[in-house]
């Protein structure tokens, strides 16, 4: 028979040793979709490019002002468009070049009307066939009409409305209000017919005198753009950037790469990244857990509780709180911590206190501070609730908690640029209420662990251990002198467990209850049968 009992023992405990590897399988597992689902989420609903349309309204997760190199562009190119073409100033060459091409026209003219050997048909087309200007077959006609008086006069006043009109800077855009406003310039003595004439000959060599300068321009645009300063934009936290509905533009894309909330082009680094953190912590665990295997909660139905508690504060951390801006401050993550180090102890609570703040915040806006704010008020209110042996000790615990919470609030906020003095009040209130929701909650999570694990708490020893509990009144009503026994019992027990550093509630109250069965059946006690009975166990 002695050879036989060792394996079952064996078996049970290589059965734990499975349970646990695949308690810490399977967290790992959850906790690892705890960090990329809520990330692969919100990112496929996200644009990803201007012009797209937002199909959720996003909200900035906190303050800040940015240097909008969309906004300081666009100010730069409206500079730059407003900058007028820059033109050269007159050439006169220009003036110069063209009355010696209206010289050579008029010679060219007068030569084909003194022509004595041309007819009237090869005149007009010599006329016709001018390179410089373009004249019509009216226009030729009147020329060859004319005497030669009235073409010395249409000579004379040729040269002198072009010379008059050169004169006068000449641009592109001005040339046609020039070319128009000829027959103002015309000395008025000359009949219609004439002054038409001296336009057909005028009007095709008025050019422009002042050219338009591409380097100019260029110049005086870039000198324009380099006048502006680099814009700020400012968004304030909760402040819409993308409506539903609304098609992305490049100021918006700009602000969700800013906060990163813009799909990235590539989630590999984030995926590894996550992998790598799990990995990490997981080790730790497994060291920690190793040297602790004397410890209650090195039992699989212990870690199994632990880490489903673990994973649910995970995960509404990280699906519903930690990208909003003022919630994450109002999450009572202390509440785990509080349970563990009442349920456990205090070194316990620590570890899985730093674990939950770490990943919590891991890859988020302001990692630093919140985890920080998540792990230090959950240390101070750990050292103050001890073993929470009443409802005044939660109470007193989350305000502790809440406290501390303000004072790192405000280590970090005070003089923060991006946050204002409502921003701050705000923040340091919502840490207040944090601690008392952790203690509210710790009140709550306790007694989840003694139900499911079936283990008393300091409250529940409390309780029983009233005078005015019922089964203590039933001792004390039908056995008095058990009843005065156990109390000097339970006081020697309490004072010896302080002595050795054991729980000295639990033992008090367990030997406050170590004869409770005289109440009932005092026979069934051997200092209590009468002598010459029969033994009322046989």
């Amino acid at each position: 028979m002695s050879k036989k009992q060792p394996a079952p023992r064996r078996s049970s405990g290589f059965t734990q040793g499975v349970a646990r590897v695949l308690i810490l399988i399977i967290t790992c597992i959850l906790i690892y979709l705890c960090l990329v689902l809520p990330d692969v989420i919100n990112q496929a609903n996200m644009p990803v490019a201007v012009g797209e349309v937002a199909n959720q309204d996003i909200l900035a997760p906190y303050s800040i002002t940015y240097e909008s190199k969309v906004y300081t562009e666009r100010a730069r190119m409206e500079a730059a468009a407003a900058v007028p073409p820059v033109f050269l100033p007159p050439d006169p060459s220009i003036a110069r070049r063209q009355l010696e091409t209206l010289n050579s026209i008029l010679y060219y003219i007068s030569t084909v009307r003194n022509d004595p050997y041309a007819t009237r048909e090869q005149k007009l087309e010599d006329l016709e066939a001018l390179d410089e200007i373009k004249l019509n077959p009216s226009i030729a006609a009147q020329i060859l009409a004319l005497n030669d008086q009235d073409w010395q006069n249409i000579d004379k006043e040729a040269r002198r409305v072009l010379e008059l009109v050169m004169r006068d800077t000449i641009r592109n855009e001005n040339v046609a209000q020039i070319r128009s406003n000829l027959p103002a310039i015309i000395d008025f003595a000359f009949p219609t017919e004439q002054a038409q004439v001296v336009i057909a000959l005028v009007s095709p060599l008025i050019v422009p005198t002042s050219l338009y300068s591409e380097e100019q321009t260029n110049l005086a645009r870039e000198q324009a753009r380099a006048t502006i300063e680099p814009i700020s934009r400012q968004i304030i936290a909760g402040e819409v950037i993308v409506r539903r509905g609304q098609i992305i533009r490049e100021e918006d894309l700009e602000a969700l790469n800013i906060f990163g909330l813009a799909k990235p082009s590539n989630q590999t680094d984030q995926y590894v990244t996550n992998a790598i953190l799990v990995g990490v912590l997981a080790t730790l665990s497994v060291l920690y857990f190793n040297r602790r295997q004397d410890q209650d909660f090195y039992d699989p139905k212990h870690l199994s509780l632990i880490a489903i508690v673990f994973v649910i504060f995970l995960g509404l951390g990280r699906f519903l709180v930690i990208d909003r801006t003022i919630v994450p401050y109002l999450y009572p993550v202390a509440a785990f911590g509080l349970t563990i180090a009442i349920i456990y102890n205090f070194e316990f609570g620590t570890l899985l206190s730093l674990f939950l703040s770490i990943l919590l915040t891991f890859g988020k806006n302001r990692e630093a501070e919140l985890t920080i704010f998540y792990l230090l008020p959950t240390m101070v209110g750990m050292l103050t609730i001890g073993r929470a042996r009443n409802i005044g000790s939660f109470i007193g615990s989350g305000f502790v908690t809440g406290l501390l919470g303000m004072a790192v609030v405000t280590a970090f906020r005070l003089g923060d640029v991006y946050t204002d003095m409502v921003g701050l009040s705000t923040l340091v209130i919502a840490s207040l209420v944090n601690g008392l929701l952790s203690g509210s909650f710790a009140l709550l999570l306790q007694f989840v662990f003694a139900q499911v694990l079936d283990i008393p708490t300091t409250l529940q020893l409390i309780d029983i251990s009233r005078p005015d509990h019922p089964l203590l009144q039933y001792i004390l009503q039908n056995a008095p002198g058990t009843y005065q026994h156990s109390l000097l019992v339970a006081n020697l027990c309490e004072q010896a467990a302080g002595a050795i550093g054991a729980d000295r509630l639990l033992i008090r109250v367990g030997a406050l209850f170590h004869d409770c069965g005289k109440a009932n059946n005092p026979q069934f006690f051997v200092e209590n049968q009468v002598k010459d009975k029969i033994d009322a166990h046989d």
